[in-house]
């Protein structure tokens, strides 16, 4: 494994069984060895300097399923079956809080709802095109019509577009 000029290496930390990102922490060569021994994840804790028996103090231990190294061997991904809360917010996960862009205030979207909303906005500019709009421009003068075809796209993809805009609403992800 390659630690980075302060000895250390990302461990990103997934469930087991979910697939959830639980956390993002950092393993010293130790920390390391000791979690590839198993059975608990340990990290080096940067603010206090020192080893960290993820769940000692609450009790919240993440028992090692497997790890795997990343391509450069500068991080490693540990899939863990935790007892309790990762977070130590009590959260299941430490990624609960939304992101969002600080200049412009946004919040950034995720999963499956920005395919739909996606979707919903295509159908929108087809059936109601604006002046100026690219996505309604790709619909050509007439919005019923099928899309003209650019050379930046393949010559397939307007056809199945302009196909599932007339016959298909969004499929909703498995949750």
């Amino acid at each position: 494994m390659r630690f980075n000029d302060r000895g250390l290496l990302p461990a990103i930390i997934q469930h087991a069984e979910t697939g959830e990102v639980l956390t993002l922490a950092y393993m010293d060569a130790q920390a390391l060895r000791r979690t590839l021994e198993g059975p608990d994840v340990w990290f080096y804790s940067r603010s206090r300097g020192t080893l960290w028996h993820k769940g000692e103090t609450s009790g919240n231990y993440l028992k090692v399923h497997s790890a795997v190294a990343d391509c450069d061997s500068d991080a490693i991904l540990v899939k863990v079956r935790p007892t309790g809360p990762a977070c130590h917010t009590g959260q299941e996960s430490c990624f609960h809080n939304p992101a969002s862009d600080t200049e412009e205030g946004h919040e950034l979207d995720e999963g499956p709802g920005v395919v739909e909303e996606l979707f919903d906005t295509i159908r929108d500019r087809k059936l109601h095109p604006t002046e100026g709009s690219y996505t309604a421009s790709l619909f050509g003068p007439d919005a019923t019509a099928s899309p003209r075809r650019s050379s930046k796209r393949p010559a397939r993809w307007p056809s199945r577009a302009s196909e599932a805009m007339q016959t298909e609403p969004p499929r909703k992800a498995p949750t």
